[in-house]
């Protein structure tokens, strides 16, 4: 009976986990002044954030900016030298309460090519202390979210990057935890594969899953992440919802018409105009940059008093890598 006693308690404690209720209102993460250096040389340097509950961050920098080290200090794997850092209230000081709330999913996979993709999310269960006879339930429910039915019986030697980057996404899944860290997950993943990672970030994100991405593939989080952190030499540079930081970059407007017919007499009517600049062709497109202050309709009156036969008339969004160089003057390198 005691050991039925203390089944039934693990099982009782895992599904608790599962279903952690967080007060309203109250951050899901929180940094405050954390610092981190290795020997004389500074990585990390009093950076402050809170994410709330289903916020999903973009956290971009250039190489050695301190993207991973952060990660890696939020994954309770490296302690700040100052500062503090709670996932749900709770500090990563007290790593066993804190790591129940992450999955973690490290730049390096560390998948062990000896074992079966099933043996080796079984593995990972068992060290997660997920309840036996919840072992398949939870193996099922991550595989099911990533795709990976077929492949359980597969050795994961041989596998290609995509299928690999999915075991590692379904081994920090196993647990359904509420807070994800995620480092270059999308690193050397073919087109098709970085689409499915796309569909796969924004269903975490309607799941209400609070997520850290770090990412050189900045096209990828412009339409998955609902906040951006910019970090250079170890110094938080921005923390903003990402439509600020792409408003705040935007310092001209790009517009896009395409006529029917020949358009040449378009091409020069706009020419005319004062406030058109780098007017050129892309195509049967014609493209061209007025300043930001400037209303797409009084362009479009123009064109129709000049009898043009409007196919297409847009503006072109800036994208994110347009604003991240805009706001930073250098490459995402």
């Amino acid at each position: 009976m005691r050991l039925v006693g203390r089944f039934v308690a693990r099982v009782l404690q895992w599904f608790a986990m599962r279903d952690v209720v967080f007060p309203e209102g109250q951050p899901m993460l929180r940094m405050r002044g954390v610092s981190k250096s290795f020997g004389f040389t500074p990585a990390v340097r009093d950076v402050s954030f809170d994410l709330m509950p289903g916020q999903v961050l973009a956290l971009v920098g250039s190489n050695g900016a301190g993207k991973t080290t952060t990660l890696r200090m939020l994954a309770t794997l490296l302690p700040p030298d100052t500062g503090e850092i709670a996932i749900m209230g709770h500090s990563v000081a007290d790593p066993f309460k804190v790591r129940p709330l992450l999955g973690f999913m490290p730049d390096v996979l560390g998948i062990y090519p000896e074992m079966l993709v099933g043996e080796y999310l079984e593995f990972f269960a068992r060290a997660y202390n997920i309840p036996e006879n919840m072992i398949d339930y939870c193996i099922n429910e991550a595989v099911s979210f990533t795709g990976l039915q077929q492949m359980l019986p597969a050795p994961a030697a041989g596998l290609s990057r995509g299928i690999l980057q999915r075991v590692a996404l379904a081994r920090a899944l196993l647990h359904d935890p509420p807070v994800l860290l995620m480092d270059e997950p999308a690193a050397g993943l073919d087109p098709r594969s970085r689409a499915d990672f796309r569909y796969m970030l924004l269903e975490l994100r309607r799941k209400g899953k609070t997520v850290i991405i770090s990412s050189h593939v900045l096209a990828d989080l412009e339409d998955t992440c609902s906040h951006i952190a910019v970090i250079d030499h170890g110094v938080l540079m921005a923390f903003e919802t990402m439509g600020t930081f792409l408003e705040r970059a935007q310092r001209t407007r790009t517009w896009k018409v395409r006529v029917n017919g020949a358009s040449d007499p378009t091409f020069k009517m706009l020419q005319s105009l004062p406030n058109v600049a780098n007017l050129r062709y892309h195509g049967e497109t014609m493209l061209f940059e007025t300043p930001f202050g400037t209303k797409g309709a009084e362009i479009l009156r123009n064109l129709v008093s000049a009898d043009a036969e409007i196919e297409e008339f847009a503006e072109v969004p800036l994208s994110l890598e347009e604003a991240y160089l805009a706001r930073t003057g250098g490459p995402p390198a």
